[in-house]
């Protein structure tokens, strides 16, 4: 048999007997013409075979270790954390951060966009290109807004109410709009029309909408408001808002908050809560007005009407006079005669909080009367300076609170005697006397305080003091001594409070945890304390808690 005969058997023979001898095809079987013998080659194919599967599986290796790398640089660890383990991510970031990440991928967008904590109150700050990426990314986190607050204002201000018209935001209660333009009102009143149902506070600047068909505009959109905050206001405001505002409870001229002064679980605030819950589930028609907080300049007597179409049912009273200045004598006794007009329409009787904030003259008039008329008054705060002597008719008026529970007194409002006069008026005076007074707080005060200690400690239905910004250092250390021997066995004291005291140390801790019946003790910005001062309190019942102090 010739070689290519063999070749030709081979080929058409590929199942050929694996038991068939191999020396069937040895060199002197197959060899012819000089050729290459076949052994030879078969081993040199095979070491070529087996060199190149050697050489292919590198390549895959290197293959699949590219593959992997590019596996690892891709494996978003976010996508694969559960949502618990995120939110508890989340909670140590910013907003600002966290918005960063809802652009990173569709993934992470729906994991953070999850965790509604997060964006319940969402405030719009920051340079151009933040405010504008906050605004884009507000679509995939508005079911969750429940206060949105526009910090930056301009011309980015009508790019926002574009995009709450847009809907989506179906839980969004409280709206404060820093400085919006004019130019901004229709898509603004689109807006509000979107969120009407559950908008009930709207904090917003009237100066940039002076047109009043704008204002009602805008007012009569908004028909659940509670809560109104107005910058300014101007007459033709004030009618617009009471004729669209039917439901309106709180309202707010010239401040940007409330001040509200109530203790956490003070029976004023209680009661104050009930009452409202009360008038809620009640009556759906309008009942009035309940918290009024008013910044007053040179003209009061604008705000008469208003005042007296709600003054039976207001109970938290807020009054701002700054800057009331006259430039001659004859307008301040013309003026004069303004404020104490206004002071003769307020007849609250179920005023429960008065807070007076003065720096004017015209204080004296208008309080004594708005006190004098206001019977049931339970909170009473004052912050006013230059007013060194109280005259008689104010304290008068404050001698003849028989509800009062809270009083403080922050400034220069009076001095020693003015407040002896009136703690030693509260003091009663028989066994069938009684006392309604529970908390006084004393804020910059710059004063002996003795005196006023020893009255308040005839006061026995006093639970709580609290001292702070003390600027008369010469004899604050004999204050804490006297306060701290007068009330060591006092029937009521329960609390104390004390901010930014420098002569509480040591020694001091010592004798306030010894008073009888303390209860609680804050100290706020307190540095004369050493570890062995704090460890007075470990096996003491009082309650010790501690803001910016050094306790290491």
């Amino acid at each position: 048999m010739s070689k290519r005969a063999a070749n030709t058997m081979v080929e058409k023979n590929p199942k050929r007997n694996k038991n068939q001898d191999i020396t069937d095809f040895t060199d002197e079987n197959l060899h012819n013409n000089g050729s290459e013998p076949l052994q030879p080659k078969l081993e040199r194919e095979q070491d070529a075979f087996v060199n190149t599967r050697f050489d292919n599986k590198d390549r895959v290796t290197e293959k699949c270790n590219k593959a992997t790398e590019k596996n690892n640089k891709q494996f978003d660890i976010i996508a694969h954390l559960s949502q618990e383990i995120v939110n508890l991510v989340l909670q140590e970031l910013w907003q600002e951060q966290c918005f960063e990440l809802l652009a990173v991928s569709k993934a992470w967008r729906d994991k953070v966009s999850a965790y509604a904590s997060v964006w319940r109150t969402i405030e719009i700050r920051g340079d151009e290109d933040c405010v504008k990426n906050i605004i884009r990314l507000l679509p995939y986190v508005c079911e969750h807004v429940v206060e949105l607050s526009e910090i930056y204002g301009g011309l980015l201000s009508n790019a926002l109410y574009a995009q709450i018209a847009k809907g989506g935001f179906s839980k969004l209660q409280r709206l404060y709009l820093d400085n919006q333009l004019d130019s901004s009102v229709p898509t603004l009143i689109v807006a509000l029309s979107q969120v009407a149902k559950t908008l009930e506070c709207l904090t917003i600047n009237i100066d940039n909408i002076p047109a009043a068909v704008d204002q009602k505009k805008i007012f009569d959109t908004c028909t659940e408001l509670r809560s109104l905050i107005i910058d300014h206001d101007t007459p033709t405001a004030l009618e617009i808002i009471e004729s669209s505002c039917k439901r309106l409870e709180r309202f707010c001229i010239g401040k940007s908050h409330f001040c509200n002064k109530f203790k956490e679980g003070n029976v004023t605030m209680n009661e104050k809560r009930k009452h409202h819950r009360q008038l809620r589930s009640s009556s759906s028609t309008f009942t009035g007005i309940q918290d009024f907080a008013l910044n007053i300049h040179k003209n009061p007597k604008r705000y008469i009407p208003i005042i007296q179409r709600n003054q039976a049912t207001i109970q938290t009273l807020y009054l701002d006079i700054w800057n009331a200045a006259y430039d001659t004598d004859e307008d301040e006794l013309k003026y004069r005669e303004d404020w104490e007009l206004l002071g003769d329409s307020c007849k609250f009787p179920n005023l429960q909080s008065l807070s007076i904030h003065s720096d004017c003259i015209m204080f004296k008039p208008l309080m004594a009367r708005v006190i004098r008329n206001s019977p049931n008054i339970r909170a009473l705060i004052f912050d006013t300076v230059f007013l060194e002597e109280l005259d008689q008719e104010f304290l008068t008026a404050i001698t003849t609170l028989s509800s009062l529970q809270m009083l403080e007194v922050d400034g220069e409002t009076g001095g020693e005697e003015d407040l002896r006069v009136i703690f030693d008026a509260m003091a009663p005076k028989g066994k069938t006397d009684t006392s309604t007074l529970e908390s006084v707080k004393f804020t910059s005060i710059d004063f002996d305080l003795r005196g006023i200690i020893d009255s308040l400690a005839n006061i026995p239905t006093i639970r709580h003091l609290e001292f702070g910004y003390l600027i008369s250092e010469s004899n604050e250390r004999e204050c804490l001594d006297h306060l701290c021997s007068r009330f060591q066995s006092h029937p009521g004291i329960r609390s104390l409070s004390f901010k930014e005291v420098d002569n509480i140390d040591d020694e001091m801790l010592v004798h306030l945890a010894a008073i009888e019946g303390l209860e609680s003790l804050h100290l706020e910005d307190i540095c004369w304390i050493t570890p062995q001062g704090w460890s007075v309190f470990d096996d003491s019942s009082v309650k010790l808690t501690t803001v910016r102090c050094n306790r290491n």
